[in-house]
């Protein structure tokens, strides 16, 4: 069988962020990496979404940031999602490089941290990462 002929798994992302155009930066790389892609600015919108993908095309990545403009924290939607689906692999975003979010990860229940600077290759790094894809060239 040829291989270009091999059906790659699609992964599904979750963006969680109340800036539109952050949504838009990372739905492009994303997409352009061959993931699809949803969005949700606010913390209501995000744990519908997830709550609905449990029952049709799972969501395997989320990124989150940490400010939100309602009712509960990027730190607090990732706990709410990771009781959902202890599976998930979380990915806290932000722009402050210096938070404990950030330079600690693991210890606020994120996988990984990802700086928005919206470098594909970066972005690329980091969901491969998470997935455990390791990419054969």
């Amino acid at each position: 069988m040829n291989q270009s002929n091999i059906k790659i798994k699609k992964y599904t992302i979750l963006i969680i962020d109340d800036d539109e155009n952050v949504c838009i930066l990372y739905k492009i790389n994303l997409e352009k990496l061959g993931y699809h892609v949803i969005t949700a600015s606010n913390s209501t919108d995000a744990l519908q979404i997830y709550n609905e993908s449990l029952n049709n095309t799972p969501i395997e990545v989320a990124i989150i940031d940490l400010s939100l403009p309602d009712s509960l924290t990027g730190n607090e939607i990732a706990s709410e999602i990771r009781k959902l689906n202890s599976d998930v692999k979380l990915i806290v975003s932000s722009g402050n490089i210096e938070s404990a979010e950030m330079l600690h990860h693991l210890d606020y229940g994120f996988d990984a941290s990802i700086e928005k600077t919206f470098n594909r290759k970066k972005i690329k790094q980091t969901v491969e990462s998470v997935l455990g894809i390791s990419e054969i060239e």
